[in-house]
């Protein structure tokens, strides 16, 4: 599991940056590309090591979705609406469900 924490939070960073690479140096692509394919890299690292696709796929994409929402509307003032709330939390009751 510790993989697959780490393909999330390399995922979530990358994914942050990529907000920050729209407005500012093109070297930032960089990073961003690398984060990336980290991510890729511990995902496969993750199924590697017994984890099902399916399970390994819902836990990165679920949470990965929530820390980044999360993380956006901490650093880039991006509100959340009331329907995006209840979709993430939809998201992470049906991703319990499938771990269950």
């Amino acid at each position: 599991m510790i993989y697959l924490a780490g393909a999330i939070i390399s995922e979530v960073i990358a994914t942050l940056l990529l907000r920050v690479a729209t407005f500012g140096s093109k070297l930032i692509w960089i990073p961003v590309a690398a984060l990336y394919v980290t991510s890729y890299v511990m995902l496969a690292l993750t199924l590697k090591h017994g984890v099902p696709v399916g399970i390994a796929y819902a836990l990165w994409a679920a949470i990965g979705l929530t820390i980044t929402t999360i993380c956006s509307r901490v650093f880039f003032k991006e509100r959340i609406s009331d329907r995006q709330a209840l979709g993430l939390l939809l998201i992470i009751i049906g991703v319990a469900i499938i771990e269950l």
